[in-house]
């Protein structure tokens, strides 16, 4: 082999002739790869891009799933604190006195067991805003004077006057109350007005008391 060196550069001289002219003084020369050695490398990169695209899909996942179920236990939570209830009186209410509570004895909703047959009440579960509506149908004659309590606090009042006429009247009263947990919130007469007559509940008229949590 003959090596012709002129300061920093230098043929490679092969029986076939000059193959490569290099300039020896670039220190940053790096050799050129070949096709195989590219296709590797490229290679070598899509598996480590591949496997970054799966950890960062795993990551994703992990953080989707803690949403749902942290989604889900918020939706339990708040199935658990719905309340609403709705109640009727069975039958006619004959001669009570005043400060009578009215005994709405078929209760067909009952969400979060507030309301309670035995005593009359509806007893908040939870703390919240409720609204209530009680519903009082009078006798023809007769004239029917009802509060809504919370606790030994009037909260609303109506009055059902069928006094003039031979006719069953009603009166609707609504009330939206902030109630704490373990308030009673109940109808009784009114013990500050005479009644006379008698509160009716009958198919196609109910006396009737209702309240929910919003």
């Amino acid at each position: 082999m003959l090596s012709l060196i002129y300061i920093s550069w230098f043929f490679v001289i092969t029986a076939g002739g000059i193959a490569t002219l290099v300039d020896h003084s670039d220190h940053s020369y790096q050799p050129t790869l070949t096709l195989e050695e590219r296709v590797s490398a490229l290679e070598t990169e899509l598996v480590a891009l591949k496997s970054k695209i799966n950890e960062d899909n795993a990551i994703r996942r992990c953080e989707c799933k803690d949403a749902r179920n942290l989604e889900e236990d918020s939706e339990c939570q708040h199935d658990e604190e719905k309340v609403a209830f709705y109640g009727y009186v069975s039958g006619d209410e004959l001669g009570s006195g005043r400060q009578h509570i009215i005994d709405f004895d078929v209760i067909q909703i009952n969400l979060g067991n507030g309301f309670h047959t035995l005593s009359g009440m509806f007893i908040a579960p939870h703390p919240g805003l409720y609204v209530f509506t009680w519903v009082i149908q009078s006798t023809w004659n007769g004239i029917a004077y009802t509060q809504l309590m919370r606790n030994s606090e009037v909260a609303g009042e109506i009055v059902a006057d069928s006094s003039h006429t031979t006719e069953f009247h009603s009166a609707t009263g609504v009330v939206v109350l902030q109630l704490n947990q373990g308030d009673e919130v109940y109808v009784r007469r009114n013990p500050n007005q005479p009644t006379s007559g008698h509160i009716i509940s009958r198919p196609g008229y109910r006396s009737s008391f209702s309240g929910w949590k919003i």
